[in-house]
């Protein structure tokens, strides 16, 4: 076998235990969500936006009118759950436990993996210690506001459907693109490996964080604010130096300016 080989290979397999960790995760956030503290719909908001389904695009003039992102993916997962019970899986509130279930945790295991690939891309830190200092972190959304024996809140808590997709899974998603901004800076990504899916799916992304919630997207927004303003004051006496930073940061700075107009 020679050199490259084996280095594809190794690559190959961490790319597989990655993977592997990451479902590993969402497993054990859906058993959690599903059995231990399920989340049904609670109230008239959840009904209306469970059933409901919208445009993945701005409204000018209705209630809420950049809230998409949450609004998108609960009327998906409303229709998921429905078609569900229509199979005979269950009746339409398990359906529904069961679907959200799966969602949320799906974020969460991108979440997760986004901060082992922090440790790992930018302080270097080997398999074991990045896996040990994740899980730790995961923990700690649960263990941080613990001070009984039972009935503790925890960081991934909402009181009902909507509270989920409006600011639970709209704070992760954000919070998810920042830990994978600071891993390998997007411009940098996008430069490196200029391929069509890899910068469709980036756009995708951005576009969904920009139009989630203005609670969970000014995270995001706050990160890309910093970044650019570092950059340029680093360069301070430089002429040119905040065109330059914007320049070099142009996905961060488009951002920004849809952020505001969503604002």
């Amino acid at each position: 076998m020679t050199r490259v080989q084996g280095q594809d290979r190794l690559r190959r397999r961490a790319t597989a235990e990655r993977w592997l960790f990451a479902l590993a995760v969402f497993l054990v956030m859906a058993a959690f969500f599903t059995l231990l503290h399920p989340v049904p719909i609670m109230d008239g908001d959840d009904v209306i936006y469970t059933v409901v389904s919208r445009k993945a695009v701005p409204r000018p003039g209705a209630w809420n009118p950049t809230r998409m992102m949450p609004e998108l993916l609960m009327g998906l997962c409303g229709n998921l759950a429905g078609l569900a019970a229509a199979a005979g899986l269950g009746s339409f509130i398990d359906c529904q436990v069961a679907v959200l279930a799966v969602m949320l945790s799906a974020f969460i295991a991108g979440y997760a993996a986004a901060f082992r690939r922090l440790l790992e891309k930018r302080l270097g830190m080997g398999r074991f210690s990045a896996v040990g200092l994740t899980l730790l972190f995961l923990l700690m959304h649960f263990l941080i506001f613990r001070t009984q024996e039972s009935g503790n809140l925890y960081m991934f808590f909402s009181y009902d459907a909507c509270c989920v997709f409006y600011y639970t899974i709209s704070a992760l998603f954000c919070c998810t693109l920042v830990l994978l901004d600071m891993a390998e800076p997007f411009g940098r990504l996008v430069r490196q490996d200029a391929s069509p899916a890899r910068t469709g799916f980036l756009v995708l992304a951005l576009y969904c964080a920009v139009f989630s919630n203005l609670h969970g997207s000014v995270v995001l927004a706050a990160w890309f604010f910093l970044r650019i303003v570092r950059q340029a004051l680093g360069q301070k006496g430089t002429p040119g130096a905040l065109k330059t930073a914007l320049k070099e940061n142009s996905a961060a700075a488009l951002f920004l300016l849809f952020w505001v107009m969503a604002l």
